[in-house]
């Protein structure tokens, strides 16, 4: 109470700024039955590497992918007309290329975290990807998986009527085994210490109040 007996009105606090968004790396790679169109995007980066090098310092994977680009074009050459053995060959090294390009992601993305955002967009490009679009807030209907870091593995859930938990688990062998992961009351979670440039399979359900554990949704995601 004041000196006239009124009351004090509190003072308004200003709202913090909210921190900036951070700018990532977006992997559009083609599908694995499509060496021709890998081997593009591998020459891709690596000759933006090799355009780059002021600003693009020591790139982790780099060689390897110069290497396995080498190994790639062989295969495709060889597979014209080749043996099933030479088609066998063609897919392990298209996979092999997928998974250094996912690995060169993460690394690009490791080097911009830190960066402001006008100087990360800069150097997505400059090596030679795209930037992800800030993807719009959106009804869910069944969970769904983003690569949010290098490791890092988010989840975005939906709403479930009664849902009073999620629970996730993650397998690293192509789902033979399970561990268990995030649980979380909010409709999101993150998944880390996940192995970079490997696929890993991801299953999430609901406790829902009344009825109990629902059904487990399978997803799988290739980690950057």
């Amino acid at each position: 109470m004041t000196a006239a007996g009124t009351k004090k009105r509190p003072r308004k606090r200003k709202a913090l700024p909210k921190p900036p968004r951070k700018v990532r790396v977006a992997v559009y790679a083609p599908p694995i039955n499509d060496p021709e169109a890998m081997a593009t995007l591998g020459n891709k980066l690596t000759a933006a590497a090799a355009a780059n090098t002021g600003e693009i310092k020591n790139p982790e994977y780099i060689p390897a992918l110069t290497t396995a680009m080498t190994t790639l074009t062989g295969d495709i050459v060889a597979a014209e007309g080749g043996t099933d053995a030479d088609q066998t060959a063609l897919l392990n090294a298209t996979i092999k290329v997928h998974e250094i390009i996912v690995q060169h992601a993460g690394w690009v993305q490791a080097q911009v975290n830190s960066m402001a955002p006008a100087d990360a967009i800069k150097y997505i490009i400059l090596a030679g990807f795209q930037v992800a679009k800030n993807p719009q807030r959106k009804n869910l209907t069944a969970p769904e998986l983003s690569n949010l870091a290098p490791t890092v593995v988010h989840f975005d859930l939906p709403k479930v009527d009664g849902a009073v938990m999620w629970f996730s688990e993650v397998s690293t062998d192509g789902g033979k085994t399970y561990a268990r992961s995030s649980d979380t009351e909010l409709r999101k979670g993150d998944i880390t210490g996940l192995p970079s440039g490997q696929t890993v399979s991801v299953r999430l359900r609901p406790y829902v109040r009344g009825t109990g554990y629902q059904p487990w949704t399978m997803l799988s995601i290739t980690v950057t």
